[in-house]
């Protein structure tokens, strides 16, 4: 697993240790980057980090701030080890906790990442918690990632997905 792109295109990432977490394949991530188009200056969130990869890669194109969150301790040691090899300390902001306590007053995103364990049904609960938090800027887009036989509702009134695609067992949906 490596940043495809940006200042930091080709450095190499730590993966988290063990089976709890699946990152994000490069081919993906880049399919992803390439529908966001520019991130420049935008603040990010990546609310089941993993390996951090979303954030960071946000950071390496651009991106303004990252807050990156998990409550795993081996994505969160894996989360820490990136950050300190790409020298993102001022921009990383890493939090080892469970989604639904981790925001402070007042936070909200331009970009919102959401790939949670696919089996656990936290996609439709991440959204609902995003829009009670109102951690959504206006303008802003939510990335969800869910495997491809999940089925998906919009647990949400006012989000509408703007593009909807399949990558091998990923499905990529993108909420404004």
């Amino acid at each position: 697993m490596r940043i495809i792109g940006g200042t930091e295109r080709g450095r190499k990432l730590k993966a988290p240790d063990g089976m709890h977490t699946r990152p994000t394949l490069d081919k993906v991530r880049g399919a992803i980057f390439n529908v966001l188009f520019d991130v420049y200056g935008k603040e990010v969130l990546d609310m089941f980090g993993g390996s951090g990869a979303m954030g960071m890669e946000a950071i390496s194109r651009g991106a303004k701030k990252a807050v990156i969150i998990d409550a795993d301790r081996a994505a969160f040691r894996a989360m820490e080890e990136n950050k300190k090899n790409l020298s993102y300390d001022d921009r990383a902001d890493l939090r080892f906790c469970d989604f639904r306590k981790a925001f402070r007053r007042d936070e909200c995103f331009d970009i919102i990442f959401l790939d949670p364990p696919y089996r656990k049904n936290l996609l439709e609960e991440a959204l609902v918690f995003i829009d009670e938090m109102h951690l959504l800027k206006e303008d802003g887009i939510i990335v969800c990632e869910l495997g491809k036989d999940i089925a998906f509702e919009l647990p949400v009134a006012g989000l509408e997905i703007l593009k909807e695609k399949v990558y091998g067992q990923t499905k990529v949906i993108f909420l404004k």
